[in-house]
């Protein structure tokens, strides 16, 4: 899967740390661990991008 960098690394630290707890054999990049750290890691991001823009409109229109 095309990651950029630093996602593809913290999915694949994630995955060499949570990975010997699965219990059955899944297909590459199939994984629950894979799923569940890409969809912290595109909250995380999301976060960022809401307080970036609230922040940043904060600032243009302050009340």
């Amino acid at each position: 899967m095309p990651l950029y960098p630093i996602t593809s690394w913290l999915v694949d630290h994630s995955y060499q740390y949570f990975s010997h707890y699965q219990d059955d054999i899944y297909e590459s990049g199939a994984d629950p661990v894979t799923f569940i750290s890409l969809m912290v890691i595109i909250f995380v991001y999301s976060l960022i991008l809401y307080s970036l823009l609230r922040w940043l409109l904060k600032k243009m229109f302050p009340l």
